[in-house]
């Protein structure tokens, strides 16, 4: 062992010194007056280290093979495994060399308002070859428009996107953000922005790996943008804490729910027009969850959607419900938002669409699709009234009754099942 130390010390006094000399060197009269001799000089102190790292464990080898008196094969393996640990050290260090001497600054990237409308100029053309250039499941120009600009605002709103500038002149160099999309080779996708002098004040320029961003803007892949969808708020705000109750149902202010109706032409969408009282449509909500209770409806999941509001830089995950408004035979979308701190479900919005909910659902970027086994609808109308006409009325209330009595007739099966397991057994 103080063999070993003795080779220890011989070569740590051997890398100060030479690392003075080097220093010297650079203070000298030869000194080389461009901006590589900084970068030259902590690329010539990381080699030092790295030969370093090799004499030591070359010597620490030799004393063990003395002590043992041969060479076996486990030192050999040995050898090998922490040669290959300090190549891999040795990319790292270049990365930290890079990272000290980088000539841009990273700056947040925010507009006003945020996202891409009045901000961000994307033109059609744009649209249509970012279109091609991506393997993502969104299937024509306006959802991929509703992807980068609902994107964007996520980007802005959660602090991830980025804007470079020129460390000696402040000069904008540009900006970017993680569209998280693909290309062909499975690779992420970054929105590559500039200023312009025109109605917008920035234009979305074309998509860039982070390959082809560190060739063209030598901007390290450690500056570039996350990924929002993969924020840790984010992914909390999909963990559902309980399931929608009665209660969450007799607090809804049915007045004061937005309306999301079809962005359809009258010809498109259903001809339906739509008029209930509040209380049939509670009735209907009621029995919507109740077939979400039971697992014989697979249509009835809580569909997740993605809703921003632009204005208060806010964003959050929302919970759509399907209610069957059984006698018209037709379909809307309740959408709930989940109160963390009051444990409550507050009704925020009816959807007429289910292009509507669907495009929101994408958004948020799962691989599943909530929405594969919901029935087409598009209603052109739906309001409330105070009073039905009797006849209308009633009908209502026989379809409501009839299901009552038949998701009743489900639990009781499913009850008697339960209590028969010990039989099944």
């Amino acid at each position: 062992m103080k063999t070993f130390n003795i080779y220890l010390i011989i070569l740590i006094s051997l890398f100060i010194f030479f690392s003075c000399s080097e220093k010297n060197n650079f203070k000298g009269t030869h000194r080389v007056n461009t901006d590589k001799a900084p970068k030259e000089q902590l690329r010539s102190q990381q080699d030092n280290i790295l030969r370093l790292q090799y004499s030591l464990l070359k010597e620490h080898l030799k004393f063990e093979n003395n002590q043992h008196c041969n060479i076996n094969n486990k030192n050999n393996q040995y050898f090998t495994n922490e040669m290959s640990k300090i190549d891999n050290k040795n990319e790292w260090l270049y990365d930290i060399v890079d990272d000290v001497i980088k000539k841009y600054e990273v700056l947040d990237f925010k507009t006003d308002p945020i996202g891409t409308k009045r901000s961000i100029y994307v033109d059609k053309q744009s649209i249509k070859l970012f279109l091609k250039q991506i393997t993502n499941d969104i299937k024509d120009e306006a959802n991929l428009y509703y992807w980068l600009d609902y994107t964007t605002t996520l980007q802005m709103s959660q602090g991830y996107s980025n804007q470079y500038k020129n460390i000696e002149n402040k000069e904008f160099m540009v900006a970017i953000i993680n569209y998280e999309l693909k290309n062909d080779n499975d690779e992420n996708l970054y929105g590559i922005i500039k200023e312009q002098q025109k109605r917008y004040p920035y234009k979305l320029e074309e998509f860039m790996t982070k390959y082809q961003i560190k060739t063209e803007y030598n901007i390290l892949y450690h500056d570039l943008p996350k990924k929002s969808r993969k924020n840790k708020e984010f992914i909390n705000k999909l963990l559902l804490r309980r399931k929608i109750s009665k209660e969450d149902i007799n607090k809804i202010k049915w007045s004061n729910l937005k309306l999301f109706k079809s962005q359809k032409s009258d010809d498109d969408s259903d001809s339906k027009s739509i008029v209930l009282t509040q209380s049939i449509m509670k009735e209907y909500t009621i029995i919507a969850m109740e077939k979400f209770k039971n697992k014989k409806y697979v249509n009835n999941n809580l569909i997740p959607i993605l809703v921003i509001d632009k204005s208060s830089s806010y964003y959050g995950i929302e919970w759509v419900l399907i209610i069957n408004i059984i006698y018209r035979n037709c379909d809307v979308g309740i959408s709930f938002r989940y109160d963390e701190k009051s444990d409550i479900f507050i009704a925020t919005a009816i959807y007429l669409d289910k292009e509507e909910i669907e495009s929101k659902h994408k958004l948020i970027g799962l691989t599943f699709d909530y929405c594969k086994n919901l029935n087409p609808f598009s209603l052109r109308k739906f309001k409330f009234k105070s009073k039905l006409e009797y006849q209308e009325l009633m009908r209502h209330k026989e379809e409501i009754e009839r299901c009552k009595k038949e998701i009743e007739r489900e639990k009781q099966i499913i009850q008697e099942l339960n209590d028969n397991d010990w039989y099944l057994v």
